[in-house]
């Protein structure tokens, strides 16, 4: 294994970074701001998104969520409405269990302190010296992804990235690179380099402010870098989805607290049993929910993909009776006109503006539809 460089001159090095982004800098709205509530949502919105995604929910969050106090005192339901179609939803809820943190034990402050910002719900150890640096000027390197890839290239460090020997080294050489007037300003300049130039194909070395101090460049070693640890794909799961309705009136399921899509509404979705078919399963899962309804085949058939598992989704139409259906806090109908305005996952978000075409009037239009 190749050892980590000689620790290099720093000065430069924060120099010519920060030289580069005073004149390169992208215009992101919260860079125009110190507000550590609106950068701590471009934080959660950042992670595992990219800038051109997270910007037009970033503008929409805001306005519905102007300050810490307006999230503090809004429903979880509203907060996943105004989340919808970023995904990942844990951080929409994380960020609104936090702003309730803060009400409660900062009087309604964010705190200035890497520790106390890393005891708040969902506040990683990222997002925690984002804050620290850039709203409150604390010596604090801010190691996402972009920056662990920069690092590992400046310093030629052939060791998995996200280790914790690893993020150990990177963050100390990162912290004394760090200028003490200006650490906002450098973790800033180190993401957007990794976003714009150190790229993880193809690294635009010719550009870079820092070539002539970046120890992967001089060895040739750039493109190999940053190591990973080998992820699997995705792992499929045959799933039934039943779409049941009364004339336009869908019902709909909330589906669990915790877990994948947690406390999202969603057509009733449910695993395959095993050597069934999923017409088999779906006339189970009704009879299990009490519910007697003429199912419409063939089905539609959609695959909906997340980090470590994808779904491929047989789709049928139950119609029922007027005034049948299950009762209970998880289940509520919806008119077609109302499912806009209710916290979905992509999927049955896709599912429900089939059903925007299909219904009323029209259901034999929903048969035989494939991705």
């Amino acid at each position: 294994m190749r050892q980590p460089g000689n620790k290099t001159d720093f000065s430069p090095l924060a120099e010519a970074l920060l030289r580069w982004f005073g004149d390169n800098r992208r215009d992101l709205p919260w860079r125009q701001t110190k507000d550590p509530y609106c950068v701590w949502v471009s934080e959660a919105m950042l992670q595992q998104t990219r800038v051109e995604t997270a910007l037009p929910y970033y503008h929409r969050f805001l306005e519905r969520f102007p300050t810490l106090a307006d999230l503090a005192c809004s429903s979880e339901e509203e907060v996943l409405t105004a989340w919808q179609g970023l995904g990942y939803y844990s951080r929409a809820r994380h960020l609104r269990q936090g702003v309730r943190e803060v009400q409660q034990r900062f009087g309604g402050q964010l705190p200035a302190s890497y520790e106390e910002l890393r005891s708040l719900p969902g506040v990683g150890p990222h997002t925690a010296a984002a804050i620290a640096s850039i709203c409150f000027g604390r010596r604090r390197p801010a190691l996402d992804g972009n920056a662990l890839r920069v690092a590992s290239r400046w310093w030629d460090l052939h060791q998995e990235v996200e280790s914790p020997p690893a993020r150990r080294f990177l963050h100390q050489h990162l912290q004394e690179a760090m200028p003490a007037d200006r650490p906002g300003d450098f973790n800033q300049a180190v993401m957007e380099l990794g976003a714009t130039l150190c790229l993880p194909a193809n690294p635009r070395c010719d550009l870079c402010p820092v070539a002539s101090l970046c120890l992967a460049r001089l060895r040739g070693t750039a493109a190999e870098l940053p190591l990973r640890r080998v992820r699997l794909p995705p792992r499929p799961i045959e799933v039934v989805c039943a779409v049941i309705h009364r004339g336009d009136d869908c019902l709909l399921r909330k589906r669990s607290s915790k877990g994948l899509l947690a406390g999202m509404w969603e057509f009733p979705t449910e695993p395959v049993e095993t050597e069934t078919s999923p017409l088999q399963s779906l006339a189970v899962l009704l009879l299990s929910w009490g519910i007697t309804g003429e199912i419409s085949s063939p089905c539609k058939k959609l695959a909906a993909t997340f980090t470590h598992l994808q779904w491929r989704m047989s789709i049928f139409l139950v119609s029922l009776p007027i005034g049948a259906g299950p009762s209970g806090s998880v289940w509520r109908w919806a008119a077609l006109s109302e499912l806009q305005a209710l916290p979905m996952g992509r999927p049955h978000r896709r599912v429900a503006e089939l059903l925007e075409r299909a219904l009323p009037g029209h259901p034999e239009d929903f048969q035989g539809f494939s991705p």
